[in-house]
Parts: C-alpha cells; sequence; structure tokens
C-alpha cells in the first residue's frame, strides 16, 4: 500500500464514502466498536487503508 498524506475535512470524506456525516460524527465522538462491519469497511476501502494489517 502506497504511503499518502492528505488532509480531509468529515463532510469531504462524508462525500467520498457515501456515509451520513452524522454517521461518521457519531463513530468518532462515541466508541468505533459500536459500528458495524460494513461500515468500518466502506471507511478503510475509502482510505485506502487494508484492515488486515491492524
Amino acid at each position: 500500500m502506497k504511503e499518502t498524506s492528505r488532509e480531509l475535512k468529515l463532510s469531504e470524506f462524508s462525500r467520498l464514502a457515501g456515509i451520513p456525516y452524522s454517521t461518521l460524527m457519531t463513530v468518532f465522538k462515541r466508541d468505533v466498536s459500536g459500528a458495524g462491519f460494513d461500515l468500518m469497511m466502506t471507511i478503510c476501502r475509502t482510505l485506502d487503508f487494508d484492515p488486515k494489517t491492524i
């Protein structure tokens, strides 16, 4: 995976990922463990992140 750094506003990320802004705010303000698998996979794909590397 290619490492890049780019600042991204949450509203822009929301649009790119196709995830409602309010959903992302809930995930980041509360606990990620409450987020569903599909949501987390969408976030990982949008960030070009392989969740297997965790």
